[in-house]
């Protein structure tokens, strides 16, 4: 019951914030240009890298609460709470640092028509907003999550979303200074700390920070997770950065348009994933055994769903695009084969996502950060090697080819080594989707939809999902269809417990 309230909330949300995310790009393009557009994407970016000090807390905060979650030690949450709350004290401090210091270094650095204040203040807000998460929320979320309990989370979240994009809707369309807009975000950060604080007094008033009695606790694979974590913001906000750097903000806001259709669609998957996440951390926990099934329905539903999403949008990229920069013309926002090459990176990345999850809470974490490390390296040597010669297509080219090393690697980790089993099965899966991935997005470019309007964009996208489910739920019935029964059947009933 709780993983569908879980997937059903995080589903909704997401729809919502989608629908809103939007809306805001395309009044900050049109009100403020894609100079501003581009800057605000760009730091998004960037800060992502900086969060980093706080990169791995998280993710084993979240693992090591599995075990006293399902056993109900109390104790035992109350001292992995208190361990993890220590270490984000620890590195906020650090953040606020760096916060300051990248606010007055990026105005020098960004190729920006903006003034120097300008950027300063808005880095500076974008960063405080940073320093009250890791500070406070963070911590908390972490519980909520392993504790099976993501719908309070994504309830929060919408309401923090309609308050920020209200806010900026709103003074977008006054057209008043970014700055302003930027300071209400931040203040939107404060209330979400306030609804978290009322929420975990109320519901876990029994929990005690006592760090004495923990001193010499230690986060399990911390350092791990940190490096994984550090690999991973390095690989995927790479792109950007060097667009910003090496042409400019503008191209830079061209690459935002794309990676918003593409990071939404993956945010509505992402909704369903963390919110039913914790069924496989607390089955592994169980038995090794009803792990495996649980784990290729995950992997079937993940990889199925993948690949009908990004099909679609490849179909529907283009005619999307124009439509949504209609009347925009500082800079070229058409580029045909982008969605394919998004499509591509969003297909790769979720095709590992159950067995990067494996490999974690499997303890191989140590293993598997080398390979993020190598990842990260050879996606910014091929970005910088390729983005001069081939500009958007280089930098995203750079980003497909290099996410094959690791998903090989968690494939075979994930099946061979920690499963015993043969990786036939997940190869043939990878592999028979690329190829009618493929296949869709190609027959669209050579024939792409003529397209006038939101409306007959709308009308197409239900047709376009209609056909390309059909196309890939044949393929994964005959590709397991043992697993593609069960996970039918698992769904379809009410009165059985996932």
């Amino acid at each position: 019951m709780r993983a569908k309230k879980n997937a059903i909330t995080g589903l909704m949300t997401q729809l919502i914030i989608i629908a809103l995310g939007l809306i805001v790009p395309r009044i900050m393009i049109t009100n403020y240009g894609s100079d501003t557009n581009g800057l605000t994407n760009t730091l998004t970016q960037i800060f992502s890298y900086v969060a980093l000090l706080e990169a791995g807390i998280g993710q084993s905060t979240k693992n090591a609460l599995y075990k006293p979650i399902t056993e109900k030690d109390k104790d035992g949450i109350c001292r992995i709470l208190s361990v993890s709350r220590k270490y984000y004290w620890k590195i906020t401090k650090y953040y606020a640092g760096v916060v300051i210091l990248m606010a007055a270094l990026l105005p020098f650095v960004l190729k920006t028509e903006l003034s120097a204040k300008t950027v300063f203040a808005v880095v500076f807000f974008e960063g405080m907003s940073g320093v009250i998460r890791f500070m406070f929320t963070e911590n908390w979320m972490q519980l909520l999550m392993a504790e099976g309990k993501g719908y309070v989370q994504a309830n929060i979240t919408l309401i923090t979303k309609l308050l920020t994009y209200g806010v900026k809707i709103v003074l977008a369309c006054m057209k008043v200074n970014i700055v302003a807009i930027q300071f209400g975000f931040f203040c939107v950060s404060l209330i979400q700390l306030a609804i978290y604080k009322w929420y975990i007094k109320k519901n876990y008033g029994w929990i005690k920070y006592d760090l004495k009695s923990y001193e010499n606790f230690e986060l399990p694979d911390k350092n791990a997770y940190v490096l994984t974590e550090i690999a991973w913001t390095v690989f995927s906000s790479t792109d950007m950065i060097l667009l910003s750097i090496l042409f400019s903000t503008a191209l830079s806001s061209v690459y935002s348009v794309y990676n918003l259709v593409y990071s939404n669609i993956s945010g509505l998957m992402n909704s369903v994933y963390t919110s039913l996440i914790y069924l496989l951390g607390q089955t592994y926990s169980e038995s090794l055994r009803k792990y495996e099934q649980v784990h290729d329905e995950f992997e079937l539903m993940f990889m199925t769903g993948a690949a009908i999403l990004m099909s679609c949008c490849s179909v529907l990229g283009i005619p999307f695009v124009r439509l949504y920069t209609k009347g925009v013309t500082d800079t070229n926002y058409i580029y045909i084969y982008l969605p394919i090459l998004f499509g591509l990176i969003q297909i790769l990345s979720w095709d590992r996502y159950v067995s990067g999850n494996l490999t974690g809470i499997a303890g191989y974490a140590k293993i598997v950060s080398k390979i993020s490390v190598a990842e990260a390296v050879s996606n910014i040597v091929l970005s910088v090697i390729l983005a001069p010669k081939m500009g958007l297509y280089g930098i995203t080219l750079a980003t497909a080819i290099s996410l094959l090393f690791k998903l090989i690697y968690l494939t075979y980790l994930g099946n061979v080594v920690i499963l015993k089993r043969s990786i036939r099965k997940s190869c043939f899966k990878i592999i028979a989707y690329l190829a009618l991935y493929f296949s869709i997005s190609f027959a669209f470019v050579i024939k792409p939809l003529a397209i006038e309007s939101f409306i007959q964009f709308i009308l197409y996208g239900v047709v376009t999902f209609l056909f390309v489910s059909l196309a890939y739920g044949v393929v994964a019935y005959f590709l397991d269809r043992q697993t593609f029964k069960s996970l039918i059947k698992r769904v379809g009933l009410k009165k059985k417990k996932y």
